[in-house]
């Protein structure tokens, strides 16, 4: 893969920037109102009553129908589109057709499927390339809250500026297993068996998780402890972290032993199963973007990193002005680009923001795992500090549970070796 060399942008010399990516042109604000919505079914009567649920927020969505998949893209060819949803069985091309479409030429934008509970199978199958999903009908609340939800992660993660800093490059794509949903437990067993990070990393995520036995040439059984989301996760995350890493044995056994240390302390401290499944996506996905940034432009990477002298908030700061986007949301941008749901990759765009006074979900647990992973185990990444679990407890007002919190870092950390 080559690049063109960068010219110098905003002050910051192109031999900083390093040769590759051009920086991101700040695009339009996604702030703005109305967002686009762009809502495909076959049925008229179905995009009647969408409209009409919208009516009444037409001045915070601007709305357009397509009755094909066909149709669909032409819209989105002569416009972009902030979230697009789509019923699944239509005729010609499906809803799964156009979910693949989208997530492939306009990955920034979220995905979302419209589907009545005879298609629980289909949407099964499918729930790898959408965001997040509706029953059919849907009461307008749901509606709305959906397009709220998907907004609101969009303009939190600055998926735009993930898309602008991968234009020209094509995305990692997503093994046939890592992208479907439906996939069997021997089928994620086998792809987790044909990577030796995954071969290492499964069998002690299953052990870390649920206390048993380690049983190290048992892939089968590390993704049936794991369960579906997880093992899907796990394998995504590996193909992901191998790809950015550029196949560096070493580097990618470091970022998937980390991840997944990580991951299993997100998801042991999350307040609930919902946030637990979306933080532990996102934590085995969430150094995904700094690997990235780091082999595509690694001058500018230490730049970031001797700009801001150890602090975390500070090195966003530095990443965003020298290369146009975070690593937290560069990572969430590869997030969303396959699909995960949008709660995983929301905390993976915010995992660094996470420290703010809020309740305590995915997010919140993602930051605070990192920490008490770095805490236990002493990982470093040059002298990037994190905020210590015990500033992140008191944040939360959960001074009561750092010393479970840590119980649970030291008991994962010491399982992981």
């Amino acid at each position: 893969m080559t690049y063109a060399a960068t010219a110098p942008v905003d002050g910051v010399p192109a031999d900083v920037r390093g040769p590759g990516v051009a920086r991101p042109s700040s695009p339009a604000n996604p702030l703005q109102t109305p967002r686009r919505v762009l809502f495909v079914d076959d049925e008229p009567a179905v995009l009647e009553a969408l409209r009409c649920v919208l009516r009444p927020r037409r001045f915070e969505w601007s709305a357009t129908f397509a009755r094909s998949a066909e149709e669909a893209i032409e819209e989105l060819e002569r416009a972009p589109y902030d979230v697009v949803v789509t019923d699944l069985r239509m005729p010609g091309s499906d809803g799964a057709d156009l979910l693949r479409v989208v997530r492939d030429r306009w990955p920034a934008t979220l995905r979302i499927t419209l589907s009545g509970y005879a298609d629980a199978d289909l949407v099964r199958r499918v729930s790898a390339l959408a965001h997040d999903r509706l029953a059919k009908p849907c009461d307008p609340e749901s509606l709305r809250d959906a397009l709220l939800r998907a907004a609101e992660c969009r303009e939190r993660a600055r998926l735009d500026l993930g898309e602008a800093f991968f234009s020209g490059i094509p995305l990692p794509a997503a093994s046939p297993t890592a992208s479907d949903g439906a996939a069997s437990l021997e089928a994620l067993a086998a792809a987790l068996r044909d990577d030796a990070a995954g071969r290492m990393a499964a069998p002690r995520l299953a052990a870390m998780l649920d206390d048993g036995p380690l049983r190290e040439d048992d892939l089968k059984d590390a993704a049936r402890r794991l369960g579906p989301t997880r093992a899907r996760a796990t394998v995504s995350a590996v193909e992901l972290l191998r790809a950015a890493a550029a196949d560096d044995a070493a580097a990618v056994t470091a970022e998937v032993a980390h991840a997944a240390l990580t991951a299993a302390i997100a998801a042991r401290i999350a307040p609930d199963r919902d946030s637990a499944d979306a933080a532990f996506v996102a934590a085995m996905h969430h150094d995904a973007g700094l690997v990235y940034a780091a082999r595509l432009l690694p001058d500018a990477v230490r730049e970031a990193e001797r700009r801001a002298g150890g602090d975390a908030t500070a090195r966003l700061a530095a990443e965003h002005d020298l290369i146009g986007v975070d690593h937290a949301r560069l990572g969430a941008f590869l997030l969303s680009a396959r699909g995960a749901p949008l709660a995983a990759v929301d905390a993976a765009a915010r995992h660094h923001d996470a420290d703010a006074p809020g309740p305590f979900g995915a997010a919140a647990a993602l930051r605070a795992a990192e920490a008490l992973a770095k805490e236990a185990s002493g990982f470093r990444r040059g002298e990037d500090a994190v905020r210590d679990p015990a500033t992140l407890a008191r944040i939360y007002g959960s001074e009561e549970r750092l010393a479970t919190w840590r119980e649970v870092a030291s008991r994962a950390a010491g399982r992981k070796s």
